[in-house]
């Protein structure tokens, strides 16, 4: 069985996916400090300085309060996109997790 996912992995993925694309050098990650983030594992996701997005695991606290029993890892995207027809941007925001978070032992 592959170990579960965590912080690290998912930032990785994230650098992956952006060295694949060409676009590593317009993106950097910035440490977070998010209340329902664990201390030391989050991060902002910056795209030329602006905040594009952030990645981090739950926090202990809140993993024990839901009484989750996996790897629990978040990720947020927000992107902008150019509205060709209005001649406008719109803020589009996509969420996405790679965590088989689980209740009370169920998968």
């Amino acid at each position: 069985m592959r170990a579960p996912a965590d912080f690290y992995d998912v930032k990785g993925d994230i650098e992956a996916l952006l060295v694949a694309t060409g676009a590593r050098d317009s993106f950097t990650f910035e440490a977070a400090s998010l209340p329902c983030l664990h201390p030391g594992r989050a991060a902002r996701v910056l795209r030329q300085g602006r905040e594009v997005g952030w990645i981090g695991e739950l926090h202990p606290a809140l993993v024990r309060e839901l009484d989750l029993t996996y790897v629990r890892c978040c990720l947020r995207w927000t992107s902008s996109r150019h509205s060709a027809s209005r001649g406008r941007h719109t803020g589009r925001s996509h969420a996405s997790h790679r965590c088989g978070a689980t209740r009370g032992g169920r998968r």
